[in-house]
């Protein structure tokens, strides 16, 4: 391999490594990014205890919205 084409590869391989996030960030947008992205490391380890966090709070609201709707009157015809 000649120099010119070493430093076509290496632009190359910068611009990949530039439009990765990019890339990461459209597929956040659509909702269908992984969390464990090896990429561009959505989910940093400082963020575990906070992700922690919110699927208890997640799950306590998705209990407590199905005891309100047990106690909710049925529709009544017209």
């Amino acid at each position: 391999m000649n120099s010119v084409s070493k430093e076509r590869a290496l632009k190359k391989l910068l611009a990949l490594q530039n439009l990765r996030p990019r890339i990461c960030y459209v597929l956040s947008l659509l909702r269908i990014h992984s969390p464990e992205c090896k990429h561009c490391m959505a989910s940093p380890t400082s963020g575990d205890a906070l992700r922690i966090r919110l699927k208890e709070l997640n799950g306590r609201t998705q209990e407590c919205s199905h005891k309100n709707e047990d106690q909710r009157e049925p529709p009544r015809a017209a």
